[in-house]
C-alpha cells in the first residue's frame, strides 16, 4: 500500500529548477551567494535551468538555458531575458528544439560571431550552433555523447572538456576528458582522461578566470545529482597536459529556498547564475490527463 500511495504521489507532485542571480564582490569560491531568486510567476508550462548570462545592461539579464516543457518531456534552448532590478521574468525566446533533450546552452565567441554548444548526448555528439543565424548548425565538432561539455581557448589552442554517461550511480562522472584543437571548428581529438576517486567532474558552468587562475566549475555528484559545485584550477604541465587543483567548493544547502540542488555556477563579470530545484505541486496538469484517459477508456467500454 506504502509504495502505490507513493506512486500516486509522483503523478502529481514533479520536481523543478530555478534559475537565481547572484553578486560575486566580496564573495569566495567556498561561501553560497546571496541569492535573488528570478520571478516567473507569469510564467507556465516548464521550468529553467543550466543558466549561462551572456549580457548585462542597466535595465535587463539576458540568460540562455535549458528550458524544460512538461508538454514535450523535454529541454529545448531558450533566451531569457530578466529585469536587472526586480528579478522579474520578461520574457522567453526558444531558440533550438529538437526531437531529443537539449540542455546546459555553453556559449563561446569566435570573433563577432557567438555560438552556442548544447549538451546533445541523445544525438550522441558535440555539435555548435550559430546563435546569429537562427542557431544554424555550423559544425559538428566531437562524434561522442559528452555531458556538459565545456569550451575554451587557452594558450592558442582550442579544448572541450567533457565526461561520458554510462555506469550506475553516476559513475561517468569520475572520469574527465579533454579534448583539443588548432579551431573552435574542429576535428577535435582527446588527449587526456583525468580521473578523480570522487563522482566530481562532470562540467557545471563556463570556465572563467578569478584571480588570474582559470577555473572550471564542476558538479559534485557525489551520493547524488547536483550536491553542489567544486571549483578547480587549471594549468598545463610542459606536455601540454592539464592539472587540476579544488580550490573551493559550494554545497547545496537544504535550509535555503531551492535548495535541494545545486548545479550551475555561471559568471559573467559581478553576477553569477545559479539553480537550485525543490518539488512543485503541480494537480492540474498531472491529473487533467488522467481524468482524459479515464473518460477515453470509459467511452470505449460504453460503446461496446
Amino acid at each position: 500500500m506504502k509504495s502505490d500511495i507513493v506512486t500516486k504521489a509522483h503523478k502529481i507532485i514533479d520536481g523543478a529548477y530555478h534559475i537565481g542571480i547572484a553578486r560575486l564582490t566580496g564573495a569566495t569560491l567556498s561561501d553560497m551567494p546571496d541569492i535573488h531568486w528570478i520571478d516567473t510567476a507569469d510564467y507556465s508550462g516548464g521550468w529553467f535551468a543550466d543558466p549561462f548570462i551572456t549580457s548585462v545592461t542597466d535595465s535587463a539579464i539576458e540568460i540562455l538555458a535549458e528550458e524544460w516543457r512538461y508538454d514535450l518531456e523535454r529541454g529545448r534552448i531558450s533566451r531569457l531575458i530578466v529585469d536587472s532590478r526586480s528579478f522579474r521574468l520578461m520574457s522567453v525566446e526558444p531558440l533550438l528544439v529538437q526531437d531529443r533533450h537539449l540542455s546546459f546552452p555553453y556559449p563561446v565567441s569566435y570573433g563577432d560571431r557567438k555560438f552556442i554548444a548544447p549538451e546533445s548526448s541523445q544525438r550522441g555528439e558535440v555539435s555548435l550552433y550559430d546563435l546569429e543565424d537562427n542557431c544554424r548548425l555550423a559544425a559538428t565538432i566531437i562524434k561522442e555523447p559528452l555531458l556538459d561539455t565545456q569550451l575554451a581557448c587557452i594558450d592558442g589552442g582550442y579544448y572541450a572538456f567533457g565526461v561520458k554517461p554510462g555506469g550506475a550511480g553516476l559513475e561517468g562522472t569520475r572520469d574527465l576528458y579533454v579534448y583539443r584543437s588548432p579551431s573552435l571548428f574542429g576535428p577535435y581529438t582527446c588527449i587526456q582522461k583525468i580521473h578523480n576517486d570522487r563522482r566530481e567532474e562532470r562540467g557545471a558552468g563556463p570556465i572563467f578566470t578569478r584571480d588570474g587562475m582559470l577555473i572550471r566549475p564542476a558538479q559534485n555528484c557525489e551520493g547524488g545529482y547536483g550536491k553542489g559545485v567544486v571549483f578547480y584550477r587549471l594549468t598545463l604541465d610542459r606536455d601540454g597536459l592539464f592539472e587540476e587543483k579544488e580550490t573551493g567548493r559550494i554545497n547545496a544547502d537544504r535550509r535555503m529556498k531551492y535548495g535541494l540542488c545545486f548545479h550551475t555556477f555561471s559568471p559573467l563579470g559581478d553576477l553569477v547564475a545559479v539553480d537550485g530545484f525543490d518539488y512543485a505541486w503541480r494537480p492540474l496538469e498531472k491529473i487533467t490527463p488522467m481524468i482524459y484517459k479515464a473518460w477515453a477508456n470509459i467511452s470505449r467500454l460504453i460503446r461496446r
